[in-house]
């Protein structure tokens, strides 16, 4: 399939993909699982990744943690570039609460996450952007 050797439903959607960010929490089941699926597309899917933007972006973030250092570690080891971190922010949740959307909500409220955005934004968008 188009020089992509992964299998499956994956290969299709990075092939009509404009982008392809990895979601992960910061927890060692998290890690475990992503460890195995990362190292799939690190192996077999680098054919696909030349043709569009491609990074990892981790949600729930608490600075300070055992569980965020050893996600540092975890960084180090793959390959994929690290876009940005979103910290476990109460804001996601007043927005569900209220039926909005996270960027509709008042931005010196969200300030700090808007700002943890902005990496992701631009990548998605071609920017050049700074990773890890």
């Amino acid at each position: 399939m188009g020089g992509c050797s992964i299998t499956g439903k994956v290969v299709d959607l990075m092939q009509q993909s404009d982008a392809v960010i990895t979601p992960v929490l910061p927890s060692p089941i998290d890690m475990h699982a992503a460890g195995k699926f990362l190292d799939e597309f690190i192996r077999k899917g680098r054919p696909c990744q030349q043709r569009r933007p491609v990074g990892l972006v981790v949600n729930r973030v608490r600075k300070h943690t055992d569980i965020s250092s050893n996600f540092e570690k975890f960084l180090v080891d793959i390959e994929l570039p690290f876009v940005t971190q979103l910290r476990d922010s109460l804001n996601y949740v007043r927005a569900a609460e209220r039926g909005v959307g996270f960027f509709e909500m008042g931005p010196v409220a969200v300030a700090e996450d808007l700002e943890q955005w902005r990496p992701l934004i631009n990548r998605i968008e071609g920017k050049k952007v700074k990773t890890r």
